[in-house]
């Protein structure tokens, strides 16, 4: 069968087989026929490029190959996108003005939902109960697609070149250890020598259930066979792995010396952004209701690929972050050096789902089996949160980009969301852009990077035929 037709037979098929799932990246030269008119709603994380006309994001390259069906994406937090596709929250919400807890779709569910943060037991659980009285979507089904880093942006005039951070700078800085630029050493290999003027220093974090959240918790708390392979984690001061900073990251209780009263949080991550670069009241301390204004001396986590527009025009900027790795140090930008964690996923856990969230640390067992048997067994994917928590080369704060779709319940969509999950299941069938550095050094060698990297498709185990998770 040519690749064409095996497209086509994969959309219109209404029980896809499993020669769908392997189709391997090559455009058709014909789109498939579709319905004119079909639109996808669907929103949470997504990383896409800036112009609105780009294809080389999963969502434009799907809208090149079936003609016919856009895609309606708001773009808010993973924790809005869960509560969605769990019905917590109606899809029929208007996507506007941003984090307003909808995606603008007609009806109260979701054709798909995108998060930094995968499935937990509770979202299976809340997905299940909502249709007791609702719409029958049958089971969840969760793909895993891309690989992102979250940068640390910033804005204080007195950094000249790039600022370089050590691995514990950061963490001081995250609890709060560190609340002044002239606690911050300007050479992360002498950390008693010269450090910044002295300036306020506030931590912006998100302050919703965020997937920059949860990978950058994912870095703080993480653990390994090595000391080189633990970023933070201190006899009673550990940070935890969570999707809130300041209920669930912060170490209980924190270290004496910390001052937290400094702390910005910012609701979404267009408001993190502006917070940082001093937009007014676009953040609050924490507590309090009242917004106020970041500006010179802010410092936070955001994805990279949306820090780089702004970061060009100083005072703003990407930090590096200084790591060690079997007495070897190196600066890590998190463009240039976004590390081979994509390449290196070569399986999935299925019917599996992310464990509680603990105080103090990660759960005992971060993914834990689905509470009941599923009637299609590996339909949901995750990579395990420990695969990239401290990766062993590159950039090393890491977040992994989840599609999700319902089983059933998609009536005349199911043929293009085979598709899209199709696509999904398939790094080799997109590309992203790639962009220049903001590192000095890695500047003057002319090097660019990928914002963003999609997982590959040569894994020993995933989800060996993804649109046959998908019925009407």
């Amino acid at each position: 069968m040519t690749v064409r037709r095996l497209l086509a037979a994969c959309f219109w098929a209404a029980a896809a087989t499993a020669s769908c799932a392997a189709f391997t990246g090559v455009v058709p030269a014909t789109p498939a026929p579709v319905p004119t008119g079909t639109v996808l709603y669907g929103g949470g994380s997504t990383l896409r490029p800036s112009a609105p006309d780009e294809r080389n994001d999963l969502f434009g390259f799907f809208g090149s190959i079936v003609r016919g069906t856009g895609v309606n994406f708001c773009r808010t937090s993973s924790g809005v996108a869960k509560a969605v596709f769990s019905q917590a929250s109606s899809a029929a919400l208007p996507c506007e003005p941003y984090m307003s807890g909808g995606f603008g779709a007609p009806r109260d569910v979701p054709d798909f939902a995108s998060s930094a943060v995968p499935l937990e037991a509770a979202d299976v659980a809340a997905f299940f109960a909502a249709q007791s009285g609702g719409i029958k979507r049958g089971e969840p089904v969760q793909v895993p697609y891309i690989a992102s880093s979250v940068a640390l942006f910033f804005d204080n005039p007195d950094v000249r070149g790039h600022l370089r951070l050590a691995v514990g700078t950061l963490c001081k800085i995250a609890d709060g250890e560190i609340s002044d630029w002239s606690q911050v050493p300007r050479d992360p290999t002498n950390p008693s020598g010269p450090v910044y003027p002295k300036r306020t220093l506030h931590f912006v974090y998100r302050s919703d259930a965020a997937g920059t959240t949860f990978a950058l918790s994912n870095f703080l708390s993480s653990t390994g066979p090595s000391a080189a392979r633990r970023a933070c984690t201190r006899s009673g001061q550990t940070f935890a792995l969570s999707d809130n900073f300041a209920t669930g990251v912060l170490p209980r209780p924190l270290p004496p010396s910390s001052i937290t009263v400094n702390f910005l949080g910012a609701r979404g991550a267009a408001a993190a952004l502006d917070c940082i670069m001093g937009v007014p009241e676009r953040c609050a301390t924490p507590g309090q209701t009242i917004l106020s204004t970041g500006g010179p001396g802010a410092i936070g986590y955001v994805d990279a690929i949306d820090a780089f527009a702004p970061s060009l025009q100083r005072p703003f900027g990407i930090a590096d972050l200084y790591v060690v790795r079997n007495g070897v140090g190196q600066d890590e930008d998190p463009i240039a050096d976004l590390p081979g964690v994509a390449t290196s996923i070569k399986s999935y856990d299925l019917d599996s789902v992310l464990g509680a969230f603990v105080p103090n640390g990660r759960p005992l067992r971060e993914l834990v089996p689905l509470a009941t048997a599923p009637k299609k067994p590996g339909c949901i994917a995750v990579v395990s949160p420990a695969a990239y928590a401290y990766p062993a080369v590159g950039y090393p704060i890491v977040s992994i980009t989840n599609l999700e779709f319902a089983s059933a319940g998609n009536g005349a969509k199911a043929a293009a969301l085979r598709t899209l999950a199709t696509l999904t299941n398939d790094g080799k069938n997109f590309v992203w852009k790639k962009i220049r550095t903001v590192d000095a050094d890695n500047i003057a060698r002319g090097t660019r990077g990928l914002s963003v990297l999609p997982l590959p498709a040569g894994r020993k185990t995933g989800i060996p035929s993804v649109a046959a998770c998908i019925d009407v």
